[in-house]
């Protein structure tokens, strides 16, 4: 369940893979999850220490932020304000859900037959012959990274190899 809940703002998560803001409610610091959008936003209009409304939801000792305004309207500002006082700015989440829309599929007039796709082009002897031998390689290397201790390199070469070859007459029956 949503609700609204004053806060500070302080800042949002600098990476971005991640849709966090930092913020104080109830005069704790905690990261709180949130919309992309609103992460985008806050960090673009929001200062460090302002007074907002959040509207969040709160599970496992987490909030979860889908909407921010500033409290009293317009962001503060920093420079005198010359110009007629800014509208409040809030993001507010789209209210309609997009729902999926197949493509549109073009129908082939009656008796002509459409091109087969294909989806891998053909081989060549040679290069079918050098995937082997990679795959071969890869899942010996993937192998000895399982062989506990330590071995001596000169060593592990002898081992990679002979476990190739030996696999690869395997691969090839």
């Amino acid at each position: 369940m949503e609700s609204q809940v004053q806060a500070k703002f302080l800042r949002v998560a600098k990476s971005p893979t991640k849709s966090m803001m930092k913020v104080i409610v109830n005069g704790q610091e905690q990261w709180a999850d949130c919309d992309p959008k609103v992460k985008g936003f806050a960090g673009k209009t929001m200062q460090e220490g302002q007074d907002v409304v959040i509207t969040a939801s709160f599970a496992n000792n987490r909030y979860y932020i889908s909407r921010i305004s500033p409290v009293g309207g317009a962001a503060p500002q920093t420079a005198p304000q010359t110009t007629a006082p800014q509208q409040q700015q809030t993001y507010q989440p789209p209210a309609t859900q997009q729902t999926y829309q197949p493509p549109v599929t073009v129908q082939q007039p009656v008796g002509q037959v459409a091109p087969p796709k294909q989806y891998m082009n053909p081989r060549t002897p040679e290069e079918a012959e050098r995937m082997t031998r990679l795959s071969t390689l890869s899942s010996v290397c993937t192998v000895l990274a399982a062989v506990p201790g330590q071995i001596d390199v000169n060593t592990l070469w002898d081992v990679v190899e002979a476990g190739y070859t030996r696999f690869l007459t395997k691969v090839k029956e």
